[in-house]
C-alpha cells in the first residue's frame, strides 16, 4: 500500500511527499485516506496540495468530493476551478460544469485554454455547445489553435458539421492537428466526401500530413466505394512521399483501404514490403482476402503468421472457411482457438458457429453454441441462422424462445432468420403466422413494417403456401425495394402463376425499381414452369440488351430448363454447348431432368457425363440417370450407374417430407416406421391403394423404382415414399375436407404425383405439395403444374 511509506506515529512534514502520494493514488478510498493525512499534517489550506487533491478526485471520477473540497478552500485559482469543471464534464454533467465555470468568473479567476478544453468536453447537444462557443468567443479563445480545434471536435460529437467548419475557419493559425480534427469530423459523419475535399485543400496549402491524417482520410475513403481506387492511389503516394508508409499503423490503414476496394494485389504488395508488422497488419490482410472471396489467400496467410494471433485474427480467418471443402481447415483453426485460450471469447465462438454453418455441420455449430455460457443476440442469431439454413425451423424457434426467456430483445436480423427458417421448412406455417402476430404486438425493433422483415414475411408466406397472405403484405407496403418484388415474383413462379410473375417484372419497372439478376431468374423460372418459350426468350435477351447486365449461369440454366420442359431437347443441348460462360452442374441437371420427362436416354447419358465431369460426387445426376434406365427396363445400365455412384463417393440425399398437424410438424423418411401412429398410417395407405385401383383406375408406376425386382415388390416400395407417408398421416390426422399441405426436400416422383391427383379427387380434398422445384396444387384429380415439373 502507498500509505505504508507514512510512519503511523510520525506526521509527514514534506508537502512534496504528500503531493507524490496524492498523484499515485489508484482508488477513491485510498485517495480519501491520503486527503485526511494531508489535513492531519497541517497542509489542509495549502493551495498546491489542494489542487493536487482536486485533480485526483477528477481523475478518480468523484465530482462530489472535488466540489466539497473546492467549497472549503480559502483560496482558489484557475487550476482549482478547472479540476471541478473537468470532473463534471467527464461525468457528462454539462449544467454543473457550466455552473462552476460561471462561479469561477464571479470569483474573479480568468479562464485559460485548459479550462475551456475541460468545459468543451461536457456538451452533448448543439444547444449546450453553443453556450460554450459564446463564452469562447467573448474571451477570444475560439481563435486559438488549441481551443478552436477542440470546438471542431465538440460540434462533430453534436452532429453539427457546419458549425465544426465555422470553428475551423475562425482559427487564426491552423496546424496539421486542426486539419486532422476537421477531416476526422467529416469522416465519422455522412459527408465522407467532404473530408476528401478538406484533405486536398490541406495539401494545396502546403500543410504536410502526419500519420493521423493518413489514417483518418484512409478510413473516410474506405467508406466511399466509388472513390477508393483513385483516391487510394493519392493517399498511398502521399504516405510514400512523406515517409509515413514506414509507420505500421499507416500501412495498415492503406492495406485496409485497398482491401475494401477489392484491390488485393496492391494491398498484399504493401503488406509484403512492411518492415514491421503487428497483429493488426496480419488481421487486416487476412480480412482483405476473406472479404474479397480469396479464401485460400486468407488461410495461407494465417498459416504464415509469425506472431501470436488474437481474437480478431480468428474471426477473420474463420470467415474465410465458407464451404464444406473448408471444413478440415476450419476444424484445425478451432483447435488453434482452444490452444490460444479464445474458445471462451463470445465473438470468436460466434464466428465458429457461423463457420460450421457455412461448412454444412449443424451438429458442430450446435456443440459450440451449447458451450457458450452467456450468449448475446448476435450469437443467438448465428445459431438461429444455422438451423434455418438446414430447414430446421424447430431449432430456430427453440433458440428464439430461449432468447426471449433470457430477456434478450430480438433484432430485425433475428426475425428475418426465424422467418427464413419457417420459409425453408415450409411446414412451420403456423409458427410463422404466430411470429407475425407477435411482432405486431411488440413495438421497437420487432416492427413488421421494417423492409427487411416485411420482405422475409412475403417470402415466408409464399413458401409456406399462403400466397394470398404474401400478396396482402406486398400490397400493403407503402414502398418496397427490389428484394420485395423479387420475393413476391418468386412466390408466384413457385406456385406456377407464370403470367403474374412476368407481369410483376414489368410492373416493378413502372414503379421506378430496376430489376436485378434475381428478378430475371424468378421471371425465367416462371416462364419455364409454364413452358412459355417465347416469353422466356424475350426476358433472357432483355437482360443484356435492355438492362446492360451480363447473364449469369443461373439465367442460362433457366433457359435450358425452359427449352427442355417444352420438349426442345436438341435446342436446349445446343444452347448449353454454345453458352458464353462455362455451364455448371445445375445447368446440365436442367437438361438431364428434361430428358427424364421426355424419355431421351441417349441425351440423358451425355448430360449425366457432363455433370460427373464437373462434379463426380453429384449424387442427383446418378439418381436421375439411373431412373431413366430403370424406367426403360435397362437394369444392367441402371446397376452400372449405381456402381459408379458408389465408386465416386456420391450420395443420394434421402427423401424427407414434413406435414404440420395441430401446430406440430411431423417428419417422415423413406420407409419410415418411427411415427407413433405408424400402424394407422400404413393401414390408411393400404386402404387408399385399394380404393384408387378400384375406383380411379390407378396403375402403379413400378418402372420408376430403381430395382430389378418383381413388380409386386416394386409396388410396395412405391408406397414407402416419404410424401405418401405424410399423406397417410394427413388423412387420419386432419378433418375431412380440410386442405393437406406437405413439404418435400426432393422432387416428387411420378407415381406420388399421380397418387396425389387421384387422392384429391377421391377424397374431395385439396392437397398441396411443395417439392424442391415448385408447389403442386392438387384439386379434383388435376395438378397446377399440368404434369410438367
Amino acid at each position: 500500500m502507498i500509505l505504508s511509506v507514512l510512519p503511523p506515529a510520525a506526521p509527514v512534514d514534506s508537502w512534496r511527499d504528500l503531493a507524490r502520494l496524492v498523484d499515485e493514488s489508484t482508488s477513491l478510498e485510498q485517495g480519501r485516506k491520503i486527503h485526511r493525512r494531508v489535513i492531519e499534517s497541517g497542509y489542509g489550506d495549502h493551495l498546491f496540495l489542494s489542487n493536487h487533491l482536486l485533480h485526483m478526485y477528477a481523475r478518480l471520477e468523484s465530482s462530489r468530493d472535488a466540489e466539497l473540497l473546492l467549497d472549503r478552500m480559502p483560496r482558489r485559482n484557475a487550476l482549482s476551478w478547472n479540476a471541478v469543471i473537468r470532473a463534471n464534464a467527464q461525468a457528462g454533467d454539462f449544467p454543473r460544469s457550466l455552473l462552476f465555470f460561471q462561479r469561477m468568473l464571479q470569483d474573479g479567476s480568468l479562464p485559460d485554454a485548459v479550462v475551456f478544453l475541460s468545459l468543451i468536453k461536457a456538451p452533448r447537444t448543439i444547444q449546450e455547445g453553443e453556450i460554450v462557443q459564446e463564452f469562447a468567443e467573448k474571451s477570444g479563445f475560439d481563435r486559438s489553435f488549441v481551443v478552436g480545434t477542440a470546438l471542431i471536435g465538440m460540434y462533430g460529437r453534436c452532429g453539427r458539421l457546419d458549425r465544426a467548419k465555422d470553428a475551423f475557419d475562425r482559427i487564426q493559425e491552423r496546424g496539421v492537428v486542426s486539419w486532422n480534427a476537421l477531416i476526422t469530423v467529416y469522416s465519422r459523419g455522412d459527408e465522407k466526401e467532404q473530408s476528401l475535399r478538406v484533405f486536398r485543400e490541406m495539401l494545396l496549402q502546403g500543410i504536410a500530413p502526419n500519420a493521423v491524417t493518413i489514417i483518418c482520410i484512409a478510413s473516410a475513403v474506405a467508406g466511399i466505394a466509388a472513390k477508393i481506387t483513385t483516391c487510394g492511389n493519392l493517399i498511398h503516394s502521399c504516405s510514400i512521399d512523406s515517409g509515413l508508409i514506414s509507420v505500421t499503423t499507416v500501412a495498415n490503414s492503406i492495406i485496409n483501404l485497398f482491401g475494401r476496394g477489392g484491390n488485393i494485389t496492391r494491398a498484399n504488395d504493401i503488406f509484403e514490403k512492411m518492415d514491421r508488422r503487428d497483429v493488426c497488419s496480419w488481421n487486416t490482410m487476412i480480412s482483405a482476402f476473406a472479404q474479397n472471396g480469396h479464401s485460400s489467400g486468407a488461410l495461407d496467410l494465417y498459416g504464415r503468421m509469425t506472431i501470436r494471433p488474437d481474437g480478431v485474427t480468428f474471426v477473420n480467418v474463420l470467415e474465410a472457411c465458407d464451404c464444406p471443402d473448408d471444413l478440415e481447415r476450419g476444424e484445425s483453426i478451432h483447435r488453434d482457438v482452444r490452444a490460444h485460450g479464445y474458445d471462451s471469447d463470445l465473438i470468436v465462438a460466434t464466428a465458429l458457429v457461423s463457420m460450421y454453418r457455412r461448412c454444412g455441420r449443424l451438429d458442430r455449430a450446435a456443440e459450440v453454441f451449447a458451450a457458450i455460457q452467456h450468449p448475446g443476440v448476435i450469437t443467438l442469431n448465428a445459431i438461429i441462422a444455422a438451423h434455418a439454413q438446414f430447414g430446421r425451423a424447430d431449432g430456430s424457434l427453440l433458440h428464439f424462445r430461449q432468447m426471449l426467456q433470457l430477456g434478450i430483445r430480438p433484432s430485425k436480423f433475428t426475425l428475418v432468420a426465424v422467418l427464413g427458417a419457417c420459409a425453408t421448412s415450409g411446414a412451420a406455417a403456423s409458427a410463422g403466422r404466430d411470429l407475425h402476430r407477435w411482432m405486431a404486438e411488440c413495438p421497437g425493433d420487432c416492427d413488421p413494417h421494417d423492409i427487411l422483415v416485411r420482405n422475409a414475411l412475403v417470402n415466408m408466406y409464399a413458401k409456406c403456401g399462403d400466397l394470398d397472405a404474401a400478396r396482402g403484405i406486398f400490397d400493403a407496403a407503402p414502398q418496397g425495394n427490389v428484394s420485395t418484388w423479387n420475393a413476391i415474383m418468386a412466390g408466384y413462379a413457385q406456385h406456377g402463376y407464370a403470367n403474374m410473375a412476368v407481369r410483376l417484372l414489368y410492373e416493378m419497372q413502372l414503379a421506378g425499381i430496376s430489376p436485378d439478376p434475381i428478378s430475371f431468374t424468378a421471371a425465367l423460372s416462371a416462364s419455364s414452369h409454364a413452358r412459355q418459350v417465347e416469353d422466356g426468350a424475350r426476358i433472357f435477351y432483355a437482360i443484356s440488351r435492355d438492362y446492360g447486365l451480363i447473364p449469369s449461369v443461373e439465367h442460362y440454366g433457366a433457359v435450358v430448363d425452359l427449352l427442355g420442359r417444352a420438349g426442345w431437347l436438341e435446342e436446349a443441348e445446343g444452347f448449353l454447348r454454345s453458352m458464353a460462360i462455362a455451364a455448371d452442374a445445375a445447368a446440365w441437371m436442367a437438361l438431364l431432368g428434361a430428358c427424364r420427362i421426355h424419355k431421351d436416354q441417349d441425351r440423358a447419358m451425355r448430360a449425366a457425363e457432363a455433370i460427373v465431369a464437373i462434379d463426380p460426387s453429384h449424387g442427383a445426376s446418378y439418381t436421375v440417370l439411373s431412373n431413366v434406365y430403370s424406367a426403360a427396363g435397362r437394369w444392367d445400365e441402371a446397376e452400372e450407374i449405381r456402381r459408379r455412384m458408389s465408386e465416386n463417393g456420391a450420395r443420394k440425399e434421402p427423401g424427407r417430407s414434413w406435414i404440420e398437424v395441430k401446430n406440430r410438424v411431423h417428419e417422415f423418411a423413406v420407409k419410415d416406421r418411427s411415427h407413433p401412429r405408424t400402424g394407422e398410417i400404413y393401414e390408411r395407405l393400404d386402404e387408399l391403394r385399394v380404393v384408387l385401383k378400384s375406383e380411379e383406375d390407378y396403375v402403379p408406376d413400378v418402372g420408376s423404382v430403381l430395382h430389378d425386382v418383381e413388380d409386386e415388390h416394386r409396388e410396395n416400395l412405391l408406397w414407402h415414399h416419404s410424401e405418401k407417408l405424410a399423406l397417410g398421416f394427413g388423412l387420419i390426422g386432419t378433418k375431412e375436407g380440410s386442405k393437406i399441405t406437405i413439404i418435400k426436400n426432393l422432387r416428387i416422383c411420378e407415381d406420388c404425383h399421380v397418387v396425389m391427383k387421384l387422392t384429391s379427387k377421391n377424397t374431395k380434398r385439396e392437397i398441396v405439395v411443395r417439392d424442391c422445384y415448385r408447389f403442386h396444387h392438387f384439386n379434383g384429380g388435376a395438378c397446377s403444374c399440368s404434369d410438367c415439373w
